[in-house]
Parts: C-alpha cells; structure tokens; sequence
C-alpha cells in the first residue's frame, strides 16, 4: 500500500516528498508517512449501505404515526453541505479571507501557510490578514489573474524590464514567469557574456521584485558595479531605468559585461 502525508490542516493526501501541503500551502516537512487505508475504507462503505437499507422501515412507520418526518437523501445533503460551510478554511463570512503575502514575491497564500507556494520562500514569520475575497478572484499582487473556482492560477507573463547593451539593443527581456534568474558566462546571458573574461561562470543574480527587478552579486571574483559603485555581495540591490550595470568592472571596461536597465513606462 502506497504512503503519504496527510496535511493537519485540511487533511489532503501529499506525496511523502513533499515540503509542504499542494492544497493549502501548510508546511509538512515534520509530518509523518502514513499508509493509505484504501480497502479499509472500501469495506467501512460497502457495509453502511445494509445499516441505511434497515433504517427506512422504523422511519415509515414513524412516518405513518405522523410523530415524525424521516430524513431523505436530499435533507441529508443539505445537512452536509452546511457543515462543510461551517468548517471551511480561514474565510470569514463578511466577504473577507485569511491570508499572507508573501514579501519576496507578493504571492497570496493561505492564512496557514509557511512557505510561499509561488517561490518557495519561508513565510512563517510573516503577519496573516484578512483581504477582500474579490480581490483573490481578480488578480493578484504580482500580476497574475487566479482563478478560484478551479483552485489554479492562469500564468499569464507579464513584461517588468528589460535588458541592453551600450548600443541601446535588447540583449534580455524579463517576464514575472521566470522571477529570478542568474547571469554569468555559464548561465543566463552566456552568448553575450562569452568573451568578458572579468565576469564570473556564476556572476550575479536577477530577481523580479514586484515592477521591478534586483540584482545580488553572487561572491564573484571581480565583483559588481551598480553606477560605477561597488555593491555589497550577497544583498540585493533594486535597479532603477537608466541604471548601468557592470559585472567585474567599471562601465564598459574591456573584459567586464555591461548593460543597462529599461522599465515600460
């Protein structure tokens, strides 16, 4: 019999790789395998319907007393319905639903959740809060439209920025489907990097913030240069339009990649 993880939260089956819950986002890193109890649940069902079956004889004659209606199908799904209402997930009555935005990305997760399911980044200390429904069935903070209905999100790229050389030609457009992307000889932008031996394999890293983009030196030998000034390794820093980008040397210096940044107006 095949195991998974059951989420504590909304109890739905994971695979036992998961980190966390495909349903609600809730981390399940912790949860224990258990084995799925497909046959004991095919044999629990099978006899129920016996029990059921015996029950519409007391209900008539009930009925025929004129003491007591016996429930039918229709009000016993009903029944169920309403208390599948009632104990629904971190949404209130009053239009609104709990939620975190994820600050990395501004993904929109479930009020539970503990690493966004958008980019993964931990969000566990992250203030929940309720927002409007409408806002959720509309479009989300990063630009992409959610479709609630169908519990999935209809990507639709959007354009943030784009990337050119000192001839003013676009060597690079970025689009919110790929929000981060790393830069380097060996990487992203290897065909316009290949002869600029002062930028490294691995050089830096691209990260859609919202409309905008950032960029963090990844330990690089000869560094980034933002303006002709140095950034700190390891810690992002927001572009502007116009903004001069060098990896491993000043502005245009021989043997170091540059380009500029450009925004849509």
């Amino acid at each position: 019999m095949a195991k998974v993880k059951i989420c504590p939260h909304c109890h739905t089956e994971n695979p036992t790789s998961a980190a966390e819950c495909s349903e609600c986002g809730c981390d399940i890193m912790d949860v224990k395998s258990t084995v799925r109890q497909e046959s004991v649940t095919g044999d629990t069902e099978s006899h129920r319907i016996p029990e059921a079956e015996n029950e519409k004889f007391p209900a008539s004659e009930t009925q025929a007393d004129g003491n007591e209606v016996p429930e039918t199908p229709a009000s016993s799904a009903a029944a169920i319905g309403n208390t599948s209402s009632d104990n629904g997930s971190a949404a209130s009555d009053d239009g609104m639903e709990y939620v975190k935005i994820c600050p990395k990305c501004g993904h929109r997760n479930r009020g539970v959740a503990r690493i966004c399911v958008h980019c993964k980044e931990a969000i566990k200390t992250v203030k929940p809060e309720f927002l409007p429904k409408e806002a959720l069935t509309n479009t989300v903070s990063d630009g992409r439209t959610q479709n609630r209905e169908a519990g999935a999100q209809l990507n639709t790229p959007r354009h943030v920025a784009r990337l050119k050389d000192a001839e003013d030609r676009t060597i690079l457009e970025i689009t919110d489907d790929t929000p981060t992307l790393v830069i380097g000889r060996e990487h992203t932008l290897s065909g316009y990097l290949r002869n600029c031996h002062y930028t490294s394999r691995r050089h830096a890293e691209i990260t859609v913030v919202g409309s905008r983009i950032a960029i963090r030196d990844l330990d690089s030998s000869n560094g980034t240069m933002v303006n002709d000034g140095r950034i700190e390794a390891g810690r992002q820093r927001l572009l502007e339009s116009g903004d001069r980008v060098s990896l491993g040397g000043c502005w245009n210096t021989d043997g170091a990649g540059s380009f500029t940044v450009e925004y849509d107006r």
